[in-house]
C-alpha cells in the first residue's frame, strides 16, 4: 500500500519532513500576481512576460520543504528577466524577492486540501500525485518532484515556553477559524497579575491566518508574556452575489470571543491574566486599534465589552481612516491611482456589510465606514496608549496614517510612538534597526502598562 505523503499530525503540520520542487518544463500561464500588475508595466516589459513560455523562463529555481515541527522552508530565484519586468511595479517588490531562501510557519487544513503559509500565501495538496499547487507569477505552479530535506530548522527560543495548539474558542471545536495558539512562557510568574498579548494577522481582512503572527508570538513569550495568535473568520464576499457574508464586525466578534477563553484558560490554569495588549499588522493592525479602542463604548455592530482591560496597542501599518479620501482619494499619495483601481471607493461599505442594503441612508453608510475608523473612536471616546509603525514607501497603505492617528491622540494627550520603516514598503522587513526599536518600544510599554493597575 503506498504511503501517504500528507499525513497530518494532531497539531495539523504534516507528520514527516519531505521537499518538493517546482517542475520547471511546464508550460506557462501569468497567475494573478503578474496580471494584477500588467497595466503598470513598460511595453518592453510587457513582451518580455507576453513571451514566456516554460517555467524554466521564470524561476532557476523552487522548492518547498515541509517539516513536522511547524516550519516550512520556502525557497526560489527568479529569472534576471522576468524580476526586472516585474519589478518595474514596487508592489512586486514589497512582495516577492528575486531570491528567497526563508524559513516561515504553517498549518494544514486536512479537510480542504490546503496549506496556509506564514506569509499569507495557501497551497493546495493533491493526495493521488504527491503534488502541491500555488497561484502566484504563473497560474498554476506544480511542486512534484522530491527534493533535499535537509535539517530540521528549530526556534532559538523554543526551550522558553511551552505551546497550547488550535485551542477551540468558537462554539464548534472543529472549525479551524476559531482556533488559537497559546505561548505559554515556562518562567511566567503567577504570583503577580500579568498581562497577555493578543496577536492579529493581515491579508486585507479578506485572508490571512495564525501562521503569519508566530514569529511575533515567540518574541513575546521569550520576553515572559502569555502571547496568543488568532484565527479568524475573515470577511467573505459571494464572487457571485457581491454580497458580504462575513463582515469586518464578525471578526471584531471572533476577537472578542477568543479573549473571553484566554481569560477561561488564566482562571483554569492560574495564570493571572488580568490585562492585555492588541498587536496587529496591516488589517491586523486595523482590527488591534478597533478592538483596543472600542472596549465599552457603545458601537452598536459587535460586542464592545471590556473582558479584560486593553492597556496598550501595537499598530504596524493599519489603517486608521477608512473613507476614501484616506486612501485612492488622496491625490497627495503616490500610489492613489493604483489603490483606487484595486480596491475601489466602496471597499469599506462592502467589508462592513452596509453595500447589502442599498436602502442605506449617507447617514448610515457614514455610521459604517466611522465603525471601521480607529480615529473615529479617538476622537468620540478617546483611547489607549499606542506603538505604531508605517512605511515611507508603502503602496498598500497611505503613509499618512500615522500621522493622522498620532494627531488625533496626541488631541487627546494619549501616550504614542510613532516609527517610520524609510525602505520598507508595506511593513518593516527591510529596516532591521527600526523594526527593533519599533518592537523594543512594545516590550517597553509592557513592563510598564501592564505593572501599572487601575
Amino acid at each position: 500500500m503506498r504511503k501517504n505523503l500528507f499525513t497530518v499530525n494532531e497539531d495539523r503540520f504534516f507528520a514527516e519532513a519531505f521537499s518538493k520542487t517546482l517542475d520547471m518544463n511546464q508550460s506557462v500561464e501569468l497567475g494573478g500576481l503578474a496580471i494584477s500588475l500588467y497595466k503598470s508595466l513598460s511595453d518592453n516589459s510587457k513582451e518580455t512576460l507576453d513571451n514566456i513560455q516554460k517555467v524554466y523562463e521564470v524561476y532557476e529555481i523552487a522548492s518547498l520543504t515541509f517539516y513536522p515541527n511547524g516550519k516550512v522552508r520556502v525557497a526560489h530565484k527568479i529569472t534576471d528577466k522576468v524580476y526586472h519586468a516585474l519589478a518595474e511595479n514596487d508592489v512586486f517588490k514589497y512582495m516577492m524577492k528575486q531570491t528567497a531562501n526563508k524559513v516561515l510557519d504553517y498549518s494544514v487544513d486536512h479537510e480542504k486540501g490546503l496549506i496556509d503559509i506564514g506569509d499569507g500565501s495557501t497551497y493546495v495538496y493533491n493526495m493521488e500525485v504527491d503534488s502541491i499547487y500555488r497561484q502566484s507569477i504563473l497560474a498554476n505552479e506544480v511542486f512534484f518532484s522530491s527534493g533535499q530535506v535537509g535539517d530540521i530548522p528549530s526556534d532559538e527560543n523554543e526551550a522558553a515556553y511551552t505551546v497550547m495548539r488550535n485551542v477551540s474558542y468558537g462554539s464548534n471545536p472543529s472549525d479551524i477559524r476559531n482556533q488559537m495558539d497559546v505561548y505559554i512562557p515556562d518562567n511566567l510568574d503567577t504570583s503577580k497579575k500579568n498581562g497577555a498579548f493578543l496577536l492579529l494577522y493581515g491579508g486585507g481582512w479578506v485572508s490571512g491566518g495564525k501562521e503569519s503572527t508566530q514569529s511575533t508570538a515567540r518574541m513575546y513569550a521569550s520576553k515572559g508574556y502569555i502571547s496568543i495568535a488568532i484565527n479568524m473568520h475573515n470577511t467573505y464576499i459571494n464572487p457571485e452575489t457581491q454580497k458580504t457574508e462575513t463582515t469586518v464586525f464578525d471578526m471584531l466578534n471572533d476577537i472578542h470571543n477568543s479573549v473571553k477563553k484566554l481569560k477561561a484558560l488564566s482562571d483554569e490554569n492560574n495564570w493571572n491574566i488580568t490585562q492585555m495588549a492588541t498587536y496587529g499588522g496591516s488589517a491586523g493592525g486595523n482590527l488591534a486599534l478597533l478592538y483596543a479602542y472600542s472596549r465599552g463604548t457603545d458601537m452598536p455592530y459587535f460586542e464592545t465589552e471590556e473582558i479584560l482591560p486593553v492597556k496598550f496597542v501595537v499598530n504596524l501599518v493599519g489603517p486608521v481612516d477608512m473613507h476614501f479620501s484616506a486612501f485612492g482619494g488622496d491625490k497627495d499619495w503616490e500610489d492613489h491611482e493604483a489603490h483606487a483601481a484595486l480596491m475601489g471607493s466602496g471597499i469599506t461599505l462592502k467589508l462592513t456589510g452596509a453595500a447589502n442594503n442599498p436602502e442605506l441612508t449617507e447617514e448610515e453608510k457614514e455610521k459604517h465606514i466611522q465603525a471601521m475608523s480607529p480615529v473615529y473612536y479617538v476622537e468620540t471616546y478617546g483611547g489607549v496608549p499606542t506603538v505604531m509603525g508605517y512605511s515611507k514607501r508603502d503602496t498598500a497603505v497611505n503613509p499618512k496614517h500615522g500621522k493622522i492617528l498620532k494627531e488625533h491622540l496626541d488631541k487627546k494627550s494619549i501616550q504614542n510612538d510613532l516609527f517610520t520603516f524609510p525602505k520598507s514598503i508595506h511593513g518593516l522587513d527591510d529596516d532591521p534597526e527600526e523594526a527593533e526599536a519599533f518592537h523594543a518600544k512594545s516590550i517597553e510599554n509592557a513592563e510598564i502598562y501592564f505593572n501599572v493597575m487601575d
